[in-house]
């Protein structure tokens, strides 16, 4: 694969993530990890670093698109930065772990893990049942608590830093249980996201100084004409994808999202 065909699908992949960051309202990480890890493949990149290589890129491509989706919540005061700022201490704890483990393993084993991760979250849209906005009556088990939030946070960003997600779908299902509004807990996931972005990407780079065999472009885990190409095209898809929303049914392009991730799910697992 010639290198300007990779900006090419870099720029493809940008656009689809973006496009479905508006519609969706998740993260870019599921769609942008497989996609990298595909177009490195297919580059002739060195197989042994195609997974980091992916996952940190995905880390630094989603910074500015999560700073723009936080603005636009934070703009509708649907950011409780109360809630965030219990949160960052246990997300930077968490993706530091997160990125370390994931630098130590191989890219085989990561490609397993981010199979069975996509296969979890096409399972949980694919059957996911319509939600009324209100805050849930239920008295959930666990309250909203300095440690209860922390330790959310570093179970959140330690798989956000193994996989190079922003952790919404797990941040945003955590926030609605202890009684969040839907529209308060995806603003406050995002801004989580940023921060997860944020100590992810240092944290690729610092632990990946002794890495060899790297292709030129890169600093650290982090391939730069991957990360810029894939960072212009969300940033300027996700407004549209967010202006169509109202057209479209999100519960049928939920499901149809849904088998899309199954079968990159499975195509990685087998």
């Amino acid at each position: 694969m010639t290198f300007t065909i990779s900006i090419i699908l870099y720029l493809l992949t940008g656009s689809i993530a973006g496009i479905l960051a508006g519609l969706l309202g998740i993260g870019g990480g599921a769609i942008v990890v497989p996609a990298l890890a595909y177009i490195f493949l297919k580059s002739g990149m060195p197989t042994e670093h195609i997974m980091h290589l992916a996952i940190g890129t995905s880390l630094t491509a989603m910074i500015f698109t999560s700073l723009f989706s936080t603005q636009s919540h934070h703009k509708f005061a649907r950011v409780e930065w109360n809630v965030v700022k219990k949160f960052v201490p246990g997300i930077i704890i968490g993706v530091i772990l997160g990125a370390l483990f994931s630098t130590k393993l191989p890219t085989h084993t990561l490609t397993i893990i981010f199979g069975i991760y996509l296969l979890f979250i096409a399972i949980q849209m694919f059957f996911k049942k319509d939600k009324k906005e209100n805050i849930s009556q239920n008295k959930p088990f666990l309250k909203e608590s300095n440690a209860t939030m922390a330790g959310g946070g570093v179970l959140i960003g330690l798989l956000s830093g193994l996989l190079g997600v922003g952790g919404g779908t797990l941040t945003v299902p955590f926030l609605t249980y202890l009684g969040k509004s839907m529209h308060k807990a995806i603003g406050t996931s995002a801004a989580c996201g940023f921060f997860i972005t944020i100590v992810g990407t240092i944290s690729f780079i610092l632990l990946s100084t002794h890495a060899s065999n790297l292709p030129k472009g890169t600093i650290g885990y982090i391939y730069l004409p991957a990360a810029l190409g894939i960072t212009l095209m969300s940033s300027i898809c996700a407004p549209i994808g967010s202006k169509i929303s109202g057209s479209l049914s999100p519960k049928i392009l939920s499901k149809c999202f849904s088998i899309l991730l199954m079968a990159v799910a499975l195509k990685m697992l087998i």
